[in-house]
């Protein structure tokens, strides 16, 4: 999988412009995620012919793959900037790719290159799926994942992801931005009851670089592809000797409750953490007790 592995030395500039976006915030969090980006310049690596963006964070002992959502960049400031401070990041920014295949050949050529041969995993949302299809190609790299509000396989809904694709294929490219954006915000910024101002211009910042419907596409091919194809191989996931925990909201908007369910029955080993009210961004509506419950699981021995 890590073949044909380029570097590009010269690091990528995080954005066209801070300024852009953030010259009229007056909030703390602006001047840290201006440090946050300073400290952490992209890497760049073409693997295969795809070109892949990635953060890593200063080294640490501890290496923690961060596998983020369908907002797709690696970034991840709500959690990162908290998650740097303890733990070498290594967090993707997906690219537009079709396959689970192609991602985990991605994820792990960006590893080899690394030189790092073990790992713990969180995977958010959309990138829960990623980190799951990842434990089962090469669970001897992965000693623990953390599976935080996201959803197991499920063939039955191949039919809306495929209904979903097409309609996206063929809808203006104005309307899927609007639709987008209503749907970020309301699973970012609608529970928040502070910083709502930084959020929101964060939020306008990953739509205007990131959330472009190839994307969004891609994202439902990938879904769907992990849905369709990925079979649980019990036996293997049997004989795996690392540990989960799986992180759930009571009233998670975007994963229904029916699928937290059958996650759960899926893996009947794992740590079970339900947070309440928390949506489906805890890291943001309950940051303290999502921080406290990943922290805890990887530092367990």
């Amino acid at each position: 999988m890590g073949e044909n592995v380029t570097i590009n030395n010269e690091s990528l500039k995080n954005h066209s412009s801070f300024d852009t976006y953030y010259q009229n915030i007056h909030h703390p969090l602006k001047d840290q995620l201006r440090m946050f980006r300073e400290r952490n310049p992209w890497k760049q690596l073409t693997i295969k012919g795809q070109k892949w963006d990635y953060l890593k964070t200063t080294r640490k002992n501890h290496v923690l793959l961060v596998l983020i959502g369908a907002t797709r960049w690696g970034e991840a400031f709500p959690v990162n900037r908290y998650l740097a401070e303890e733990y070498q990041i290594i967090s993707p920014t997906y690219p537009e790719v079709y396959t689970m295949d192609r991602i985990i050949e991605g994820v792990n050529g960006i590893l080899d290159h690394e030189g790092i041969n073990k790992i713990d995993i969180l995977g958010i949302s959309f990138g829960g799926m990623i980190a799951q299809y990842f434990v089962h190609q090469l669970p001897e790299k992965v000693q623990k994942i953390a599976l935080a509000n996201t959803m197991p396989p499920i063939p039955e809904i191949n039919v809306m992801f495929k209904l979903v694709t097409k309609i996206i294929e063929l809808a203006p490219t104005q309307l899927i931005d609007i639709i987008t954006k209503k749907r970020l915000y309301e699973t970012w910024i609608k529970r928040l009851e502070k910083d709502q101002e930084f959020w929101k211009v964060y939020v306008e910042e990953i739509l205007e670089e990131y959330m472009y419907k190839g994307w969004i596409v891609s994202q439902y091919k990938m879904a769907n592809d992990f849905c369709e194809n990925f079979k649980i191989d019990d036996e293997k996931l049997s004989r795996w000797p690392g540990k989960m925990l799986i992180i759930e909201s009571d009233d998670d908007q975007v994963i229904d409750r029916n699928y937290r369910e059958r996650l759960k029955e899926l893996y009947p080993l794992a740590r079970i953490h339900t947070i309440q009210n928390g949506g489906h961004m805890p890291v943001l509506t309950n940051c303290e007790e999502y921080l406290s419950i990943i922290n805890a699981f990887l530092r367990d021995p």
